[in-house]
């Protein structure tokens, strides 16, 4: 396997430009809608503030304990079908139903019991649960991930922390 590598001091200010932004074949636009919030400035009066909200569509995929590592050991197919849910989820949903037939056809599966097990898999990693009435509908779990507001979708599970994140 070799040595371990350490990871070399990386001066950002050396680094230059990202060529993925940039180029003139390709300029990064990022499509937004202006948002007025309510909020209190520093003198405790109220204010309106604007702010930019992305307008494209977008799964967050959360930095949470166990996460990497339940994602990492995922076998190929497993992985296969978590970003393929991460993709088709619709916003703001907790369960997706999977066209199994599509699904299997779209991406080379010729076994049903290789969907199953990539579901069984993702089971286990606590990402999706398969509903008990309905086939091929997964609940998502999103500890893990969410196409959406999390805080809209679930206010009565917020927990304000009493310090902030590292």
């Amino acid at each position: 396997m070799g040595r371990l590598k350490i990871r070399p001091e990386i001066d950002e200010s050396k680094l230059g430009l990202n060529p993925l932004i940039g180029d003139e074949d390709y300029k990064l636009r990022i499509p937004a809608r202006k948002k007025s919030r309510n909020v209190i400035n520093k003198f405790k009066e109220p204010d309106v503030k604007e702010i930019y909200i992305e307008a494209t569509p977008f799964t967050k995929v959360f930095d949470v304990t166990g996460g990497k590592d339940n994602m990492m050991n995922l076998p190929i197919r497993s992985k296969e079908l978590l970003l393929y849910v991460m993709y088709y989820i619709d916003v703001g949903c907790e369960y997706i139903w999977i066209n199994r037939q599509e699904y299997m056809k779209n991406n080379g599966i010729k076994s049903v019991n290789t969907f199953k097990k990539a579901i069984e898999d993702l089971s286990i990693r606590r990402y999706v649960c398969p509903h008990i009435k309905i086939k091929d509908l997964l609940w998502i779990n999103p500890y893990y991930f969410f196409k959406g507001d999390r805080l809209g979708k679930y206010p009565n599970n917020i927990e304000v922390l009493k310090k902030p994140l590292k």
